[in-house]
């Protein structure tokens, strides 16, 4: 009797340790998986999110570049079709010269010059105006406008008739015309089509304009005192149809015919070494009636 107890003792104890080491998880025996098979999938499991997380990285990595590229393409696309402010202006442009041109003596920037002391504004037929004689001789205007720049115009003088600083249209307005009494502007457009422009307002120095006389000699001053000499070789005048639009077309009052603005900007400017002053003309109380161009040609010093 006594060996049976120690029997069902021993039967006992080795139920315990078989049921310790097979012991699983209440999921796993829920389950019925075994649970080396369950790590297995998990491993799985895990590897194949990594694997899809990875494949998706490149699509979204894609998408950015496409993205980025489509933004380069879109600001070259602009780039391409604005043009540079600092570029000159050419006739692929907006403004066409003519019309530029016409800027420059329209009513609003005529608007923008002083009016004499007198108060009224002179009317200038086409004939020279009674304007007294310039007191200053060439020697001493000369020294007067001298700043030391050999590149930059800074007089234009012709005896009896004018003596008169020079001054430059700023980059940012290629139609700009001075409203300081006894300066003219230089006419950067001119410049790019070889030519030599001076530009003035008929209330102020462009009156002046009118003394000169076919055959005279007028000479431009350089900062460094240096100078060139030019002779008038002929007085254009030039009526506008449309004194108050910019896109006025003219009619040639010496030979006659009708020019759009464009053709006569290249008639006047379109020139290897050539001076031309340019104003307008008042007639009838109308500031912008015409327009007045003494046209010159070098000299030999």
């Amino acid at each position: 009797m006594k060996s049976l107890s120690i029997l069902l003792l021993l039967a006992t104890l080795s139920s315990v340790l078989i049921g310790a080491l097979f012991a699983v998880t209440p999921t796993a025996a829920g389950s019925g998986t075994p649970p080396a098979q369950i790590e297995v999938q998990a491993a799985i499991q895990d590897s194949q999110s990594s694997q899809n997380l990875e494949s998706e990285v490149p699509i979204v990595e894609n998408q950015l570049i496409e993205e980025d590229q489509s933004a380069e393409l879109t600001q070259e696309s602009v780039t391409a079709e604005t043009p540079s402010n600092d570029e000159p202006s050419t006739e692929s442009d907006q403004f066409d010269p003519g019309t530029l041109m016409s800027v420059a003596f329209s009513s609003e920037n005529l608007q923008k010059a002083s009016i004499p002391e007198t108060g009224t504004e002179p009317d200038v037929s086409l004939q020279a105006a009674a304007i007294p004689q310039t007191s200053y001789d060439l020697a001493s205007f000369t020294e007067s406008v001298s700043t030391g720049s050999a590149n930059q115009i800074t007089g234009v003088y012709a005896d009896g008739a004018l003596a008169l600083r020079v001054g430059q249209q700023p980059g940012s307005d290629p139609a700009y015309v001075t409203n300081q009494s006894g300066e003219v502007t230089q006419f950067g457009l001119a410049s790019a089509y070889g030519s030599l422009g001076l530009l003035a307002h008929n209330i102020l120095s462009g009156i002046d304009f009118f003394n000169v006389t076919e055959g005279q000699i007028v000479t431009l001053i350089y900062g460094d005192g240096s100078s060139q000499s030019y002779q008038v070789q002929s007085i254009r005048s030039f009526e506008a149809l449309q004194p108050n639009s910019i896109y006025s077309d003219f009619v040639d009052l010496d030979f006659g015919g009708n020019l759009s603005s464009s053709e006569l900007f290249r008639m006047m400017y379109d020139q290897d070494d050539t001076l031309v002053l340019q104003t307008c003309i008042s007639h009838n109380g109308i500031s912008t009636w015409g327009r007045l161009f003494v046209i010159a040609t070098p000299v030999s010093n």
